[in-house]
């Protein structure tokens, strides 16, 4: 699958103003703005529930009913909210969170939801076929100049070496 993003410039607003009685250079201009992109690959993002049909036993808290012994991480709400917090903190590291980032490896909505709460973001997520249920997501800002038109996902056919794999995102 592809997801894909569109997003577009936010139609002008008056000036206030301020802004029209200055004889600034950018008088009559949308002022400029930079924009942070950034993708982080956030190896093995996974909430701490079991999905049907998905093999995430791995990332699951000790104790979970029909959880295999060899899997011997306890993958609970302390770890994951402790990757949250890691995350958050490399990628906000040089002047704050980007305005979009990609991120890559994420279980699905519950293991992204609080990642872009904390860093002030929407996201939207792919729904791959992946056999441990891994997905794709874009965490962007909202943002008074820019705004989401729509997302799109598209069905990319093939397969992986042992099965179904992760969607692509664009």
């Amino acid at each position: 699958m592809l997801l894909a993003l569109y997003l577009q410039p936010r139609p002008r607003r008056a000036l206030p103003e301020q802004l029209r009685r200055s004889r600034a250079p950018h008088e009559g201009r949308m002022p400029l703005r930079s924009f942070r992109v950034a993708a982080y690959n956030a190896e093995d993002l996974f909430d701490t529930v079991h999905d049907k049909g998905k093999n995430d036993w791995e990332f699951l808290p000790l104790g979970t009913p029909n959880r295999a012994a060899h899997h011997r991480l306890d993958w609970n709400q302390h770890r994951l909210a402790l990757k949250h917090e890691q995350i958050a903190d490399l990628v906000s590291y040089q002047g704050g969170p980007p305005d979009i980032l990609a991120l890559i490896e994420a279980e699905n909505e519950r293991a992204v939801a609080p990642l872009a709460k904390r860093l002030g973001h929407d996201f939207v997520i792919t729904d791959s076929p992946d056999s441990r249920g891994l997905d794709q997501a874009l965490l962007y800002k909202p943002s008074p100049w820019l705004e989401l038109v729509k997302t799109a996902e598209h069905v990319v056919e093939g397969h992986g070496i042992l099965g179904p794999t992760r969607n692509i995102l664009e």
